[in-house]
């Protein structure tokens, strides 16, 4: 099968994930529009803290069993709140089920986030951007936005509707999140100039075997031999797996997926 057939095996699971997701959408604008028809209670009292809804959410996973959706950038990430990480610490600590989905963008601590996998908690990474989020319940979300210095500031949101927003665009990205098992064995620190490294981008941007090679400088033998050695360190069954991954970890950009006639810069003959 070729390069460009595979993606075609995927194409009836894909149209099926993409009508489940239309789905929940259509259900979240028909939610926000009894919502909008739905006068709002008046608030009681001054809002919450993010502070005291931090402690309590940690008291109620100490009582009972609790859902917890979270993302981040990345892990860890310098700019998060410490009142963010400490909730997610204390959650795990008490038993709760938690999703953590991070972002491969920001790099990650892989060794860290196995440790939080072996808390409980179940981890994927995704390559797309990540908000600093945790949803309790599908009824409490702490959502982060930009403060001083680079910091991370919590806010409170119980709005139902917004919440159900949050959590379904949650849920969408966790679908097409990977496990961190996949790093395992795959050193993303590649040379920028190297041959796997253009070799990975030119098949990421779909070029045939033949064009990718002449870019190359390179026999086309020479050329099929660096992507299977590409795919063994990906430990990938077929090119459009290794596709995937390497989309996925952020080894190659977005913008040279698809990139047409452009492509990466070649490398000197011999090589």
């Amino acid at each position: 099968m070729s390069t460009l057939e595979q993606p075609r095996t995927r194409r009836r699971p894909a149209l099926r994930e993409l009508l489940h997701h239309a789905e929940k959408m259509a259900e979240i604008a028909v939610a926000l529009h009894e919502d909008h028809r739905t006068p709002a209670a008046p608030p009681v009292g001054p809002p919450e803290s993010p502070e005291l809804v931090v402690a309590k959410l940690i008291h109620q996973a100490g009582h009972r069993a609790v859902s917890v959706r979270t993302s981040c950038p990345g892990w860890p990430a310098s700019g998060e709140s410490e009142l963010f990480h400490h909730l997610q610490t204390e959650l795990l600590e008490r038993g709760a089920a938690m999703r953590l989905l991070v972002g491969t963008g920001a790099g990650a601590d892989v060794a860290g986030l196995r440790g939080l996998a072996d808390s409980g908690a179940q981890v994927r990474m995704s390559s797309g951007e990540l908000p600093v989020m945790t949803i309790v319940d599908g009824r409490t979300c702490l959502l982060g936005s930009a403060g001083e210095h680079g910091r991370v500031q919590l806010r409170v949101v119980h709005e139902p509707a917004a919440v159900r927003a949050l959590q379904a665009l949650h849920d969408t990205t966790w679908t097409h999140g990977f496990g961190i098992e996949a790093l395992r064995h795959v050193d993303i620190d590649w040379d920028d100039e190297s041959v796997t490294r253009q070799v990975l981008r030119l098949m990421g941007a779909g070029y045939t075997d033949e064009t990718a090679a002449r870019k190359l400088n390179l026999s086309v033998r020479t050329y099929r031999r660096h992507i299977a050695h590409l795919m063994a360190r990906l430990r990938a069954k077929s090119r459009f797996q290794a596709g995937v991954l390497v989309s996925a970890l952020g080894l190659i950009e977005p913008e040279n997926l698809g990139a047409g006639a452009a492509g990466p810069r070649a490398v000197p003959p011999g090589r």
